[in-house]
């Protein structure tokens, strides 16, 4: 009977224990404060966040790199076709053996910053915080920056730091920077980084506007302009590193949406890839599924698409879609405390080959908007927050 009591009174314990362990769990301090959230097991992130699985009949359709060939003895500003922009201190690169680099450099730049950017990157947007919770990133815009010369990559040298301007889109959305780490995550670099925003309204076009001069960049060419467009300010951080940088507001609670697709006819598919895509953010989820079925997490109370496209190049788009305020994970079961709101069903068909080959065409299908943007850029680097 005593050996029955000890046994007992252990469990209580252990009981006791592991529910305030868990309760410690669910509410911790991270870089957004004191978060508490459902306990939901951590949905283990497969591959890096450098190169996700999307289709290849999108990857063909992705913007190429801004290139500069540079001189890395003197001081280089550089700016990309969608208004990042570059600081590049003299001296700033080394060969792999730490040595000062001779003779000119190329500098590559990709740039992420329109919803149809995001869709055809192959970046993750996946990133588990200090406390070991997954989240889901709402990005401002992402960058990758290389440096080479002919075959050879180049590093930047100790003490060298690169400062970076990026098109300040969404100035109502706190933002951190994040780095990529050698093997493919999100890591925090910098939180609330210095921001010179402007209004963000919409300007009208005067004849002002048509002779723009190097630090008025617009995301069209001067004599493309729409009669409308915005006005942007910019976020400023620097770089110690190359490699991807992004900026974020990191949601450690999300929902998931479910649905069926319906396969075309005579063309039954072996595999779909399933994205979810902002419309009026800036995110992107992409999974796969080898059923009729689907599951996808995405951001709450925001606006998306869902764009299925299987391995025969038919594809299904639906409306768009309000995200549910309700919590829900794809990998737990659902239940009260697990909402999985359903779709109407998405028909996958065969679409003109054209429109898979030309970007314009294939962005008006998917029915995404260019934007149009000046981006006012400070004189000085030191600017109040």
């Amino acid at each position: 009977m005593k050996k029955k009591f000890h046994i007992f009174f252990i469990l209580i314990v252990l009981s006791i224990s592991y529910a305030y362990s868990q309760s410690s769990i669910n509410n911790k301090y991270t870089e957004n404060g004191i978060l508490s959230y459902p306990q939901w097991e951590p949905e283990l992130v497969i591959g890096r966040m450098d190169d996700i699985k999307i289709s290849p009949f999108l990857k063909p359709l992705k913007s190429p790199p801004n290139n500069f060939v540079i001189d890395p003895s003197i001081k280089n500003l550089v700016t990309g076709q969608k208004g990042i922009r570059l600081n590049i201190p003299e001296e700033a690169f080394v060969y792999s053996n730490n040595k000062p680099v001779s003779g000119k450099v190329d500098i590559n730049l990709i740039e992420v910053i329109d919803i149809f950017d995001f869709l055809t990157a192959g970046v993750g947007l996946i990133y588990y915080d200090e406390t070991g919770k997954e989240n889901l990133f709402e990005s401002g815009g992402m960058l990758y920056v290389e440096a080479n010369q002919g075959s050879k990559k180049l590093s930047l040298a100790k003490g060298k730091e690169i400062e970076v301007m990026i098109p300040d889109i969404f100035t109502s959305t706190p933002l951190n920077i994040y780095s990529m780490t050698k093997d493919g995550k999100w890591k925090l670099k910098e939180k609330n980084p210095l921001r010179a925003s402007m209004d963000n309204a919409l300007q009208k076009k005067t004849s002002s506007d048509v002779d723009q001069n190097s630090d008025l960049p617009t995301s069209a060419a001067p004599g493309d302009m729409p009669m409308e467009y915005r006005q942007l300010g910019v976020i400023i951080t620097s770089i110690d590193s190359l490699g991807w940088i992004n900026t974020d507001y990191p949601h450690p609670n999300f929902a998931c949406l479910k649905g069926k697709i319906t396969f075309a006819k005579n063309s039954p598919a072996k595999v779909v890839n399933v994205l979810a895509m902002g419309i009026n953010h800036r995110s992107i989820v992409s999974s796969w599924t080898t059923t009729n079925k689907f599951e996808i997490n995405v951001l709450k109370n925001k606006t998306i698409k869902i764009l299925a496209i299987d391995n025969k190049g038919n594809i299904g788009l639906s409306e768009t879609i309000s995200t549910p305020d309700k919590p829900g994970h794809s990998k737990n079961p659902e239940s009260p405390d697990n909402y999985k709101m359903n779709l109407e069903d998405i028909s996958l068909k065969k679409i003109d080959n054209a429109i898979l080959k030309d970007k314009q065409k294939f962005k008006d299908f998917l029915g995404i908007q260019d934007e149009y943007y000046m981006i006012r850029y400070p004189e000085k680097k030191k600017i109040e927050p």
